[in-house]
Protein backbone atom coordinates (compact mmCIF):
# COMPACT_ATOMS: atom_id res chain seq x y z
CA UNK A 1 0.00 0.00 0.00
CA UNK A 2 1.24 3.08 -0.62
CA UNK A 3 2.05 5.70 1.97
CA UNK A 4 -0.39 7.97 0.99
CA UNK A 5 -3.59 6.03 0.03
CA UNK A 6 -6.29 5.71 2.97
CA UNK A 7 -6.10 2.61 4.47
CA UNK A 8 -8.96 0.56 3.53
CA UNK A 9 -11.65 -0.90 6.38
CA UNK A 10 -14.58 -3.53 6.25
CA UNK A 11 -17.39 -3.21 9.06
CA UNK A 12 -19.98 -5.41 9.82
CA UNK A 13 -22.69 -6.69 13.02
CA UNK A 14 -24.01 -9.84 13.33
CA UNK A 15 -26.91 -8.80 11.32
CA UNK A 16 -25.88 -6.26 8.45
CA UNK A 17 -23.94 -6.83 5.18
CA UNK A 18 -20.38 -6.16 5.10
CA UNK A 19 -19.48 -2.12 4.50
CA UNK A 20 -16.43 -2.09 2.69
CA UNK A 21 -14.76 1.89 3.11
CA UNK A 22 -11.77 3.50 1.14
CA UNK A 23 -10.70 0.56 -0.83
CA UNK A 24 -10.43 -0.91 -4.15
CA UNK A 25 -13.23 -3.35 -5.47
CA UNK A 26 -12.76 -5.35 -8.39
CA UNK A 27 -14.86 -8.53 -10.36
CA UNK A 28 -13.03 -11.75 -10.76
CA UNK A 29 -11.75 -10.50 -14.19
CA UNK A 30 -9.30 -7.11 -12.19
CA UNK A 31 -12.37 -4.75 -13.59
CA UNK A 32 -12.95 -2.19 -11.09
CA UNK A 33 -16.57 -1.73 -9.82
CA UNK A 34 -17.01 1.81 -10.22
CA UNK A 35 -18.75 2.80 -6.52
CA UNK A 36 -19.38 4.79 -3.78
CA UNK A 37 -16.93 5.28 -1.00
CA UNK A 38 -18.66 3.35 1.09
CA UNK A 39 -20.22 0.22 -0.57
CA UNK A 40 -22.62 -2.75 1.39
CA UNK A 41 -21.62 -6.21 0.28
CA UNK A 42 -23.45 -9.13 0.13
CA UNK A 43 -22.64 -11.69 2.81
CA UNK A 44 -25.90 -13.80 2.57
CA UNK A 45 -25.82 -15.43 -0.78
CA UNK A 46 -28.98 -14.14 -1.91
CA UNK A 47 -28.87 -10.83 -2.97
CA UNK A 48 -30.33 -10.06 -6.56
CA UNK A 49 -27.54 -7.39 -7.00
CA UNK A 50 -24.44 -9.27 -6.28
CA UNK A 51 -22.04 -8.82 -4.87
CA UNK A 52 -23.77 -6.06 -3.40
CA UNK A 53 -26.53 -5.97 -0.77
CA UNK A 54 -29.89 -5.50 -1.59
CA UNK A 55 -31.46 -6.27 1.79
CA UNK A 56 -32.63 -9.78 1.21
CA UNK A 57 -30.74 -10.73 4.31
CA UNK A 58 -33.43 -9.25 6.89
CA UNK A 59 -36.17 -11.21 4.41
CA UNK A 60 -34.69 -14.38 4.84
CA UNK A 61 -33.49 -14.30 8.45
CA UNK A 62 -29.66 -14.75 7.36
CA UNK A 63 -28.53 -17.92 9.54
CA UNK A 64 -25.21 -15.68 10.54
CA UNK A 65 -24.02 -17.99 12.88
CA UNK A 66 -20.34 -19.25 13.48
CA UNK A 67 -21.12 -23.17 13.15
CA UNK A 68 -17.64 -24.13 14.44
CA UNK A 69 -15.08 -22.29 16.49
CA UNK A 70 -11.32 -22.29 15.72
CA UNK A 71 -9.64 -23.91 18.24
CA UNK A 72 -6.06 -24.50 17.11
CA UNK A 73 -3.61 -22.60 15.68
CA UNK A 74 -1.14 -23.53 12.35
CA UNK A 75 0.26 -26.85 12.12
CA UNK A 76 4.30 -26.65 11.03
CA UNK A 77 5.49 -28.97 8.37
CA UNK A 78 9.70 -28.30 8.62
CA UNK A 79 11.83 -28.89 5.75
CA UNK A 80 15.73 -28.67 5.70
CA UNK A 81 15.68 -25.46 4.79
CA UNK A 82 11.87 -23.86 5.18
CA UNK A 83 8.84 -24.80 7.42
CA UNK A 84 5.31 -24.54 5.68
CA UNK A 85 2.37 -23.63 8.31
CA UNK A 86 -1.02 -24.74 7.59
CA UNK A 87 -4.39 -23.46 9.50
CA UNK A 88 -6.89 -25.48 8.10
CA UNK A 89 -9.71 -23.64 10.17
CA UNK A 90 -8.85 -20.32 7.18
CA UNK A 91 -8.25 -22.51 4.25
CA UNK A 92 -10.95 -22.05 1.16
CA UNK A 93 -9.76 -25.46 -0.52
CA UNK A 94 -9.16 -23.36 -3.81
CA UNK A 95 -6.25 -25.53 -4.51
CA UNK A 96 -3.28 -22.92 -5.57
CA UNK A 97 -0.89 -24.82 -3.64
CA UNK A 98 -1.93 -28.82 -4.81
CA UNK A 99 -1.83 -27.03 -8.43
CA UNK A 100 1.55 -24.57 -7.91
CA UNK A 101 3.45 -27.51 -6.55
CA UNK A 102 1.70 -31.36 -6.01
CA UNK A 103 4.89 -32.29 -5.16
CA UNK A 104 4.78 -30.60 -1.97
CA UNK A 105 1.11 -30.12 -1.48
CA UNK A 106 -0.74 -33.22 -1.65
CA UNK A 107 -3.81 -33.56 0.24
CA UNK A 108 -4.06 -37.80 -0.61
CA UNK A 109 -1.03 -38.62 1.04
CA UNK A 110 0.43 -38.06 4.99
CA UNK A 111 2.08 -35.69 5.84
CA UNK A 112 0.22 -33.82 3.16
CA UNK A 113 2.51 -31.39 3.24
CA UNK A 114 6.45 -32.56 2.65
CA UNK A 115 8.54 -29.27 2.29
CA UNK A 116 11.56 -31.18 1.06
CA UNK A 117 9.99 -32.54 -2.02
CA UNK A 118 11.19 -29.51 -3.79
CA UNK A 119 14.49 -28.26 -3.36
CA UNK A 120 13.32 -24.88 -5.02
CA UNK A 121 12.36 -22.79 -1.84
CA UNK A 122 11.80 -19.34 -3.68
CA UNK A 123 8.79 -21.55 -5.86
CA UNK A 124 7.69 -22.89 -2.82
CA UNK A 125 7.18 -19.11 -1.21
CA UNK A 126 6.05 -17.85 -4.15
CA UNK A 127 2.95 -20.71 -4.28
CA UNK A 128 2.50 -19.71 -0.19
CA UNK A 129 1.84 -16.32 -1.23
CA UNK A 130 -0.48 -17.22 -3.66
CA UNK A 131 -2.88 -18.72 -1.23
CA UNK A 132 -5.47 -15.69 -0.55
CA UNK A 133 -7.17 -17.01 3.03
CA UNK A 134 -4.13 -16.91 5.00
CA UNK A 135 -3.98 -20.52 5.54
CA UNK A 136 -0.49 -20.91 4.45
CA UNK A 137 2.19 -19.12 5.71
CA UNK A 138 5.84 -19.77 6.09
CA UNK A 139 9.60 -19.61 8.01
CA UNK A 140 12.91 -19.70 6.44
CA UNK A 141 15.08 -22.17 8.22
CA UNK A 142 14.12 -21.31 11.91
CA UNK A 143 13.48 -17.88 11.88
CA UNK A 144 10.73 -15.36 11.70
CA UNK A 145 7.16 -16.69 10.64
CA UNK A 146 6.45 -14.71 7.58
CA UNK A 147 2.38 -14.04 7.52
CA UNK A 148 1.99 -10.50 5.91
CA UNK A 149 2.86 -9.64 2.52
CA UNK A 150 2.82 -6.37 0.39
CA UNK A 151 -0.11 -6.48 -1.55
CA UNK A 152 -2.25 -3.81 -3.00
CA UNK A 153 -4.96 -2.86 -1.08
CA UNK A 154 -7.91 -4.33 -2.93
CA UNK A 155 -11.25 -6.17 -2.50
CA UNK A 156 -11.62 -8.97 -5.30
CA UNK A 157 -15.18 -10.97 -5.74
CA UNK A 158 -14.10 -14.64 -6.86
CA UNK A 159 -16.22 -15.94 -9.71
CA UNK A 160 -18.92 -17.85 -7.29
CA UNK A 161 -16.93 -17.67 -4.57
CA UNK A 162 -15.56 -15.91 -1.97
CA UNK A 163 -14.02 -12.24 -1.59
CA UNK A 164 -10.81 -11.77 -1.03
CA UNK A 165 -8.92 -9.34 0.69
CA UNK A 166 -5.10 -8.18 0.04
CA UNK A 167 -3.89 -5.35 1.60
CA UNK A 168 -4.06 -4.93 4.72
CA UNK A 169 -7.76 -4.09 4.93
CA UNK A 170 -8.81 -4.05 8.75
CA UNK A 171 -11.87 -6.16 9.52
CA UNK A 172 -13.74 -4.64 12.30
CA UNK A 173 -17.11 -6.45 13.64
CA UNK A 174 -18.89 -7.30 17.30
CA UNK A 175 -17.12 -10.57 17.65
CA UNK A 176 -13.77 -10.17 17.28
CA UNK A 177 -13.20 -12.18 14.00
CA UNK A 178 -9.74 -9.90 12.80
CA UNK A 179 -8.43 -12.29 16.21
CA UNK A 180 -8.87 -15.69 14.01
CA UNK A 181 -6.78 -14.49 11.25
CA UNK A 182 -2.96 -15.39 11.13
CA UNK A 183 -2.39 -12.78 8.32
CA UNK A 184 -4.21 -10.02 8.84
CA UNK A 185 -2.30 -8.66 5.28
CA UNK A 186 -4.39 -11.11 3.33
CA UNK A 187 -7.79 -13.09 4.15
CA UNK A 188 -11.37 -14.49 2.68
CA UNK A 189 -14.40 -13.96 3.64
CA UNK A 190 -17.70 -15.55 2.86
CA UNK A 191 -20.41 -14.60 0.88
CA UNK A 192 -22.34 -18.04 -0.17
CA UNK A 193 -23.74 -17.78 3.69
CA UNK A 194 -23.14 -21.05 4.18
CA UNK A 195 -19.70 -21.24 5.57
CA UNK A 196 -19.41 -22.66 8.94
CA UNK A 197 -16.62 -20.66 10.21
CA UNK A 198 -18.28 -16.88 9.46
CA UNK A 199 -17.35 -14.62 8.16
CA UNK A 200 -14.63 -16.83 6.86
CA UNK A 201 -14.46 -18.70 3.90
CA UNK A 202 -14.47 -22.36 4.19
CA UNK A 203 -14.63 -23.59 0.82
CA UNK A 204 -18.52 -24.58 0.85
CA UNK A 205 -19.76 -22.72 -1.56
CA UNK A 206 -18.22 -25.34 -3.69
CA UNK A 207 -20.02 -28.21 -1.99
CA UNK A 208 -23.82 -26.02 -2.76
CA UNK A 209 -23.08 -25.00 -6.31
CA UNK A 210 -23.19 -20.92 -5.58
CA UNK A 211 -23.96 -18.97 -7.97
CA UNK A 212 -22.38 -15.53 -7.18
CA UNK A 213 -23.97 -13.69 -10.46
CA UNK A 214 -27.86 -14.45 -9.94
Amino acid sequence: MEDNEKKGIIVFTKYSPYSAADTRIENYKGEEYKTLRVVSLCRCGHSKNKPFCDGTHSRIEFDNERKEEKKHGPKAYKGAKITVFYDRYLCKHIGKCTHGLPEVFDAKRTPWIIPDQTQDVEKLIEVIRKCPSGALSYSIEDGKRETEYSNVQKIRIEKNGSINISGGIKLIDDNDSESILDSKEHYSLCRCGASKHKPFCDGTHYEIEFNGEE
